[in-house]
């Protein structure tokens, strides 16, 4: 019984691990997602003026 129980806690401690991770990369997709937003935008106000 008590082997089951640590295989389903090592199995929902990996799926958050999991979760932290795909939210970390997404944060860092955003970021660089809005570091290019920024460039561009820059780039064409830049080329307006």
């Amino acid at each position: 019984m008590k082997l089951l129980d640590l295989s389903y806690f090592i199995i929902a401690f990996n799926r958050l691990i999991g979760i932290v991770i795909e939210i970390n990369n997404l944060r860092l997709a955003l970021l660089i997602f809005r570091y290019k937003l920024v460039k561009i935008i820059s780039s064409y106000f830049l080329n307006l003026s």
